[in-house]
This record gives structure tokens, C-alpha cells and sequence, in this order.
């Protein structure tokens, strides 16, 4: 299953990337379709003392649409479907994969020529994918709020919600900050980004980001003498460190690629009070979009 991730994700991306861009007579409605494929190394796994090492292939697929319904308002959806192989050393204590396959729906409105926000939410399945069922049902929400404050100024926040995690709600707060016509600062968490674009078709950026998602467990993944950690809820959470690139192969079409650090790693059974931590090692993404 690893490395068949990205052929996968790039053959259902295909029949959408095979239309081109849409004519500018008449806009798609289509906004985008992406997929990515990444790698992180094999690291340890602590609890206590060493209990196991994995390696993680990731890949996913997004198709994402808007739909005005009047002059200030925009309906948003899409799909998005996600993957995480996880390459284990034997007796480690995880499942094969942590997947997701969702709807993303959303309303976003402009206030005034200042304010903005937009409320999102995306109900799906997220989970190791064994005896799916509806423990897997999850809908994450997530609640913004943008103040433009001048044309090269503009704060972004509000917070997210998942009914899965540890720490339910977690909050988001951005500035957004273009130096020059060259240099845009994103500050902020969870993810805080510095782009330089360095000519017309390539940008460089420096990303700071945390990084959380949330499954259901229905399957047991512990050897024995560990505690059964089947039918319960794992944290998967990473704080990654890295350099990335944009190169614009078209006015539509855009390949990216991403290297760094994996700082810290965590999967967390909190209902079971078991918690492994990874140690540092680095990652690789690389990922293709098609803009409408």
C-alpha cells in the first residue's frame, strides 16, 4: 500500500485535471483539485521506555467547488480523502492505517469591505477502517473571522472543533502581512509560513506548522501485555520544521515539493491514558494542483 498511494490519489485527480482550465466566458465551478504524497522516517516510539518504531506514507486527494449565492456570499464544498500508512516494526502498537473520507461544506460572507468570516464543516469517517461503522462518524467544524486592516494587512481567527480529540477545541490566529510584492509573512498557529516569490513561476517558503488530526479505533492494535486499545480514540498530532517550493508549469497548473524536520510526533490513546512519543527524523511532500 505505501508507495501505491500516489498513483492512486493522481488517477482520481485525472479526470478533473483532463478538463483544463475552464474558460473565462464561463467560470467553473470547480475551484481546485490537488493530491500530495509524503514520507516521514522511521523514528522510535516512546512510553516509558522503547516500544516500537514507524514510518509514515501519506497521501490525499481534494476536489473543492464554490457557489455564489449572492454578491456577498459564497457556498463552498468539496471532498477531500486522506491516508496514513503506517510502516510499523513489529508489536507496535498502532493500526495499519489512520484514513479519512469526508465531505468539506462551508459559507463564507463578506461583511464590509473590512470584515469577513465563513463557518465550515466536514462530516465523514475517520478512523483505522476496520469494522467501519457509525463510532466512525466524525464532522470537525471550524469558525474564522478575517479584519482587513490595510492592503498589505489582514488578521485571520477563530478556532476549530473536533468531537474526537483530546482537547476538543483549538484555537487559530493569523496575520497575514505582505512585505513588498515579493515577501508575504503568514504568522501565527498553527501553521506560520514565509514566501519569497522569486520569479513569476517559482515561489520559495519557509513553514513552521502543528499539525492534528483525529480517528476512531475500532480494531485492537496492542500485543499483549498492553492494555486493549481497541474501540477507543487516538491523537495523531506531528510539529513539522521545513523548506518548500512552488512551480507554476501553467497559469493553472502547479507542482509543489516540501522537505524538513518531523520536531515531534505523537499518538496519543488519551481514554486509555497511553501515549507514544516519536523521536525527531525528517519528511518529504510533494503534491500537483489545478486551479479553476
Amino acid at each position: 500500500m505505501k508507495l501505491r498511494v500516489l498513483p492512486c490519489l493522481l488517477l482520481l485527480a485525472a479526470p478533473v485535471l483532463a478538463q483544463g482550465p475552464a474558460e473565462e466566458s464561463s467560470p467553473s465551478v470547480i475551484e481546485s483539485v490537488s493530491a500530495h504524497y509524503g514520507y516521514s522516517t522511521r523514528t522510535g516510539l516512546d512510553n516509558n521506555g522503547k516500544v516500537g518504531e514507524v514510518a509514515v506514507n501519506h497521501g490525499d486527494a481534494n476536489i473543492s467547488a464554490r457557489l455564489p449565492l449572492d454578491q456577498n456570499t459564497l457556498f463552498t464544498f468539496g471532498f477531500d480523502y486522506g491516508v496514513n500508512s503506517l510502516d510499523r516494526a513489529a508489536g507496535t502498537p498502532l493500526p495499519n492505517q489512520l484514513s479519512s473520507v469526508a465531505l468539506d461544506l462551508g459559507v463564507k460572507h463578506k461583511f464590509s469591505d473590512e470584515w469577513g468570516g465563513g463557518v465550515s464543516v466536514r462530516p465523514g469517517f475517520y478512523g483505522d477502517f476496520q469494522n467501519l461503522n457509525s463510532d466512525s462518524f466524525n464532522a470537525p467544524v471550524r469558525l474564522l473571522a478575517n479584519f482587513k486592516q490595510s492592503d498589505t494587512l489582514a488578521w485571520v481567527f477563530g478556532g476549530e472543533y473536533d468531537a474526537f480529540a483530546d482537547t476538543a477545541f483549538v484555537p487559530i490566529l493569523i496575520l497575514n502581512w505582505r512585505a513588498e510584492e515579493q515577501w508575504t509573512f503568514s504568522l501565527g498557529f498553527p501553521r506560520t509560513t514565509i514566501r519569497y516569490q522569486m520569479t513569476d513561476k517559482l515561489a520559495l517558503r519557509a513553514v513552521a506548522s502543528s499539525e492534528r488530526t483525529s480517528y476512531r479505533i475500532n480494531g485492537n492494535p496492542a500485543p499483549a501485555p498492553l492494555p486493549n486499545l481497541g474501540h477507543t480514540y487516538l491523537d495523531y498530532r506531528e510539529i513539522r520544521l521545513g523548506l518548500g517550493a512552488n512551480y507554476a508549469l501553467t497559469r493553472s497548473l502547479s507542482l509543489s515539493a516540501d522537505a524538513g524536520v518531523l520536531v515531534h510526533r505523537q499518538f496519543d490513546y488519551y481514554d486509555r491514558d497511553y501515549r507514544l512519543d516519536g523521536d525527531t527524523g525528517a519528511y518529504v511532500l510533494v503534491g500537483i494542483t489545478m486551479k479553476f
